[in-house]
């Protein structure tokens, strides 16, 4: 370990312990009166009330960026910000437009009915239809009406065939398909233990 180190500064150690004149850089938070020098560095960018503790940085399980807002980047880091996260769920949001056709035949309906009708089986005797004629045996008359004299007799003659042929349409609904799981977007990292100075050199503001 350097002697020479700023307090303030940061040193990543490979050992599972905290180095004397060191602390922890676990987010914990330390007086203000023990460590003056310190505070006087780092005041509450990383947390604490400050007024009677202040937060060391939290590094554990984060990777260091510098702080500002590079010509060519979107964000502006501000000391002491956090960001970034381990992993991301898509949604529909995160897709470039796109859009699914799908396609369906539907056979052509046809359907068939035959009909009969009945007629009397006697003379014509009237000329014009009622709801009570039937069609009779030709004459100078078209149509029977029962009468006293003679009743109908009613017969069956084969009626009209009837053809129905018809389309139809339908909606095609498309499977959802994928699980929604988050993905992992961490870059390949290997843990190390970040300490900071908390007593040595002080810096000289230039």
């Amino acid at each position: 370990m350097s002697t020479e180190a700023f307090t303030g500064e940061l040193m990543p150690f490979v050992g599972n312990f905290v180095v004397r004149e060191y602390l922890a850089c676990d987010g914990q938070l330390v007086s203000i009166g023990q460590y003056t020098s310190l505070y006087s560095i780092m005041s509450t960018f990383y947390g604490g009330d400050g007024r009677v503790s202040f937060a060391m940085p939290d590094l554990r399980g984060r990777s260091l960026i510098g702080h500002g807002k590079a010509p060519d980047l979107m964000y502006d880091y501000q000391i002491g910000m956090f960001g970034g996260i381990e992993e991301k769920t898509l949604t529909e949001y995160h897709l470039p437009t796109h859009n699914h056709t799908a396609s369906a035949q539907v056979p052509p309906i046809t359907s068939a009915t035959e009909s009969s009708m009945l007629v009397a089986n006697n003379n014509a005797n009237t000329p014009a239809p009622n709801i009570s004629a039937f069609l009779g045996k030709p004459q100078d008359q078209n149509f029977f009406v029962s009468n006293p004299f003679e009743s109908a007799q009613p017969v069956g003659i084969k009626g009209i065939n009837v053809d129905v042929q018809s389309s139809a349409s339908t909606n095609v609904g498309l499977n959802n398909t994928g699980r929604s799981e988050s993905i992992d977007i961490r870059n390949p990292v290997q843990a190390v233990n970040w300490l900071i100075c908390a007593d040595n050199l002080y810096p000289q503001r230039p």
